[in-house]
């Protein structure tokens, strides 16, 4: 099992490279998804490699992130092997294979998003959704708002609420 709150810190890696983890993995998908090319026609091939991409969103979402506590450095480590490795694995495929990884996409920056924008991410998610009546006199953010301006299209700020807890750094 991967450590991602045992990472070092981004400042301290001179070189970013895949992690162990989730080298073999990457080889062994790359692999597979050229011999399912080479047997099959092009629209059905196609069909394929978009359904393995919905599959290994939802696993990298549900399985890796969600399950995981993050440090900085893991939240980077994690987000190099997606956005460095997994989206150009893809990319062979199509021009925009972050649109089939929407929600790790996402994960990926609220993992890494700085700490001041995430605690204000934080508390704003927490008034919406837990305080509303907090006072009558303060206008309420609009939470769905508040993550269209951080980029945040698809997940929804419950959703987020529970990223931003499996950072570290906002503990």
């Amino acid at each position: 099992m991967f450590r991602w709150v045992g990472m070092p810190s981004p400042k301290e890696i001179v070189s970013p490279a895949l992690s162990t983890s989730a080298c073999e993995m990457m080889l062994v998908l790359r692999e597979r998804l050229q011999c399912v090319e080479q047997l099959l026609a092009k629209p059905l091939f196609m069909l394929v490699w978009q359904r393995v991409a919905e599959v290994l969103n939802a696993f990298f979402y549900e399985q890796v992130i969600l399950e995981n506590s993050f440090n900085e450095g893991g939240a980077f480590q994690i987000n190099f092997d997606i956005t460095r490795n997994l989206f150009p694995l893809f990319g062979q495929y199509t021009q925009k294979p972050e649109a089939y990884f929407k929600d790790v996409k996402e994960a990926c920056q609220v993992l890494t998003m700085n700490t001041g924008s995430a605690l204000l991410l934080k508390d704003v998610l927490y008034c919406a959704l837990h305080d509303p009546k907090s006072d009558p006199n303060v206008m309420p953010s609009d939470p769905i708002a508040c993550l269209q301006e951080q980029g945040l299209y698809k997940l929804l700020p419950e959703q987020v609420e529970h990223l931003l807890r499996r950072r570290l750094d906002l503990s």
